[in-house]
Protein backbone atom coordinates (compact mmCIF):
# COMPACT_ATOMS: atom_id res chain seq x y z
CA UNK A 1 0.00 0.00 0.00
CA UNK A 2 1.45 3.39 -0.58
CA UNK A 3 1.84 5.70 1.81
CA UNK A 4 -0.55 8.91 1.94
CA UNK A 5 1.87 11.87 1.53
CA UNK A 6 1.33 14.78 3.55
CA UNK A 7 2.84 18.76 3.86
CA UNK A 8 2.44 19.92 7.28
CA UNK A 9 2.84 24.21 6.84
CA UNK A 10 1.85 27.45 8.60
CA UNK A 11 1.28 25.81 11.94
CA UNK A 12 2.29 27.04 15.61
CA UNK A 13 5.38 24.68 16.46
CA UNK A 14 3.23 23.03 19.17
CA UNK A 15 0.45 21.87 17.17
CA UNK A 16 3.24 20.72 14.43
CA UNK A 17 4.96 18.96 17.08
CA UNK A 18 1.24 17.10 17.86
CA UNK A 19 0.47 16.19 14.42
CA UNK A 20 4.11 14.67 13.78
CA UNK A 21 3.77 12.60 17.20
CA UNK A 22 0.55 11.76 16.03
CA UNK A 23 1.88 10.70 12.27
CA UNK A 24 4.57 9.13 13.63
CA UNK A 25 2.82 5.74 14.34
CA UNK A 26 0.80 5.88 11.11
CA UNK A 27 2.17 3.17 8.24
CA UNK A 28 0.44 4.46 6.24
CA UNK A 29 0.74 8.31 6.43
CA UNK A 30 4.08 10.15 5.92
CA UNK A 31 5.00 13.54 6.24
CA UNK A 32 7.10 14.60 3.04
CA UNK A 33 7.54 18.22 4.13
CA UNK A 34 7.31 21.20 6.42
CA UNK A 35 7.35 24.77 6.06
CA UNK A 36 6.54 27.95 8.13
CA UNK A 37 4.75 29.84 5.16
CA UNK A 38 2.64 29.17 2.27
CA UNK A 39 4.64 29.61 -0.21
CA UNK A 40 7.56 27.01 0.87
CA UNK A 41 4.19 25.14 1.17
CA UNK A 42 3.20 25.69 -2.24
CA UNK A 43 6.80 24.73 -3.17
CA UNK A 44 7.18 21.52 -1.32
CA UNK A 45 3.80 20.10 -2.30
CA UNK A 46 4.50 20.17 -5.83
CA UNK A 47 7.76 18.95 -5.45
CA UNK A 48 6.90 16.35 -2.84
CA UNK A 49 3.20 15.50 -5.26
CA UNK A 50 1.81 15.83 -1.74
CA UNK A 51 -1.78 14.50 -0.24
CA UNK A 52 -2.58 16.27 1.97
CA UNK A 53 -1.51 19.67 3.10
CA UNK A 54 -2.20 20.80 6.61
CA UNK A 55 -2.15 23.93 7.42
CA UNK A 56 -3.83 27.11 9.73
CA UNK A 57 -6.27 29.40 8.84
CA UNK A 58 -7.33 32.34 10.94
CA UNK A 59 -10.69 32.44 8.92
CA UNK A 60 -12.97 30.56 7.59
CA UNK A 61 -11.72 30.91 4.00
CA UNK A 62 -9.06 28.87 2.46
CA UNK A 63 -6.20 31.45 1.04
CA UNK A 64 -6.28 31.94 -2.68
CA UNK A 65 -2.78 30.58 -2.88
CA UNK A 66 -4.24 27.52 -1.60
CA UNK A 67 -6.93 27.62 -4.09
CA UNK A 68 -4.60 28.08 -6.99
CA UNK A 69 -2.68 24.96 -5.27
CA UNK A 70 -5.88 22.76 -5.85
CA UNK A 71 -5.70 23.81 -9.24
CA UNK A 72 -2.53 23.29 -9.63
CA UNK A 73 -2.78 19.88 -7.84
CA UNK A 74 -5.82 18.42 -8.72
CA UNK A 75 -5.26 15.35 -6.54
CA UNK A 76 -4.84 16.83 -3.31
CA UNK A 77 -6.54 17.29 -0.20
CA UNK A 78 -6.11 20.54 2.66
CA UNK A 79 -7.42 20.31 6.04
CA UNK A 80 -7.18 23.91 7.66
CA UNK A 81 -7.11 23.68 11.31
CA UNK A 82 -9.05 26.74 12.34
CA UNK A 83 -7.10 29.35 14.97
CA UNK A 84 -9.80 28.70 17.14
CA UNK A 85 -7.90 25.11 17.31
CA UNK A 86 -11.08 22.85 17.85
CA UNK A 87 -12.42 22.67 14.24
CA UNK A 88 -11.11 22.11 10.60
CA UNK A 89 -12.24 22.28 7.10
CA UNK A 90 -11.58 20.41 4.43
CA UNK A 91 -11.31 21.40 1.06
CA UNK A 92 -10.49 19.30 -2.55
CA UNK A 93 -10.40 20.77 -6.06
CA UNK A 94 -13.91 21.28 -6.52
CA UNK A 95 -13.63 23.93 -3.33
CA UNK A 96 -15.84 21.70 -1.14
CA UNK A 97 -15.77 22.27 2.07
CA UNK A 98 -16.64 19.74 5.06
CA UNK A 99 -16.67 21.49 8.54
CA UNK A 100 -15.20 19.00 11.42
CA UNK A 101 -16.82 20.34 14.65
CA UNK A 102 -14.47 18.49 16.92
CA UNK A 103 -11.12 18.39 15.74
CA UNK A 104 -8.98 15.60 18.28
CA UNK A 105 -6.29 13.33 16.71
CA UNK A 106 -8.29 10.67 16.08
CA UNK A 107 -10.33 12.97 13.99
CA UNK A 108 -7.30 14.37 12.33
CA UNK A 109 -6.48 10.70 11.01
CA UNK A 110 -9.41 10.28 9.64
CA UNK A 111 -9.55 13.20 7.94
CA UNK A 112 -5.74 12.74 6.27
CA UNK A 113 -6.63 9.10 5.17
CA UNK A 114 -9.93 10.26 3.64
CA UNK A 115 -8.59 12.98 1.67
CA UNK A 116 -5.51 11.35 1.13
CA UNK A 117 -8.11 8.80 -0.54
CA UNK A 118 -9.71 11.37 -2.56
CA UNK A 119 -12.73 10.56 -0.41
CA UNK A 120 -15.17 12.81 1.27
CA UNK A 121 -15.94 12.21 5.14
CA UNK A 122 -18.83 10.29 6.18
Amino acid sequence: MTAIRVVVADIPVMIRDLIREALADQHDLVIVGEAEEREEAVRIAIDQRADVLITECKTEQLPKRYQELLLRLPTLGILSILSDGGSAELYTLKLDLQRIESIGMAELLAALRMLGKGQALS
